[in-house]
């Protein structure tokens, strides 16, 4: 078994941070879509470090990834379609926030990788169906795996 399979079967439940992005509000961060909290990671990974310090101080044994919008359909939008660029921008994106993480983590803290959906939220009739989708997700997911984190977490 893993360290995280022994974790989740045995002991007390384990603790899940909370919202990053509200978080970044509160911090007085302007957070504009289409990247959302995504941009803060090329901006400033110190203050996704500390939200995720926060979280840990309070008791989180699982801290969440800032990758909710670092998917490649995300940077199209800001890279005019280069889906290449976007590419890179997602995979670079991933490591950012995936290194954030690790660096405050320390050995009892597990990482979670953040899956959110591919468009904006709440809106499902965006959802580009179900073959764009699994690509999507599974490249999303290839890249968090790749880059260390401890299980995914879907969201929203």
């Amino acid at each position: 078994m893993t360290e995280i399979s022994v974790r989740l079967n045995s002991g007390p439940p384990v603790i899940l941070d909370g919202a990053m992005g509200t978080q970044l509000l509160d911090r007085g961060l302007d957070l504009k879509l289409p990247l959302w909290s995504a941009e803060i990671l090329e901006l400033s990974p110190k203050i996704i470090e500390a939200v995720h310090k926060d979280y840990i101080n309070a008791g989180a044994e699982i801290i969440t990834t800032n990758t909710f919008r670092t998917t490649t359909r995300t940077f199209r939008k800001v890279f005019q379609k280069n889906i290449d660029k976007a590419t890179e921008h997602a995979w670079n994106s991933c490591q950012i926030a995936v290194k954030a993480a690790r660096k405050v983590a320390g050995k009892n803290v597990f990482i979670a990788g953040s899956i959110g959906p591919l468009e904006d939220c709440y809106l499902p009739e965006l959802f580009p169906g179900e073959k764009i989708g699994l690509h999507e997700y599974n490249e999303l997911g290839k890249f968090l795996g790749e880059a260390g984190v401890d299980l995914l977490l879907f969201e929203t």
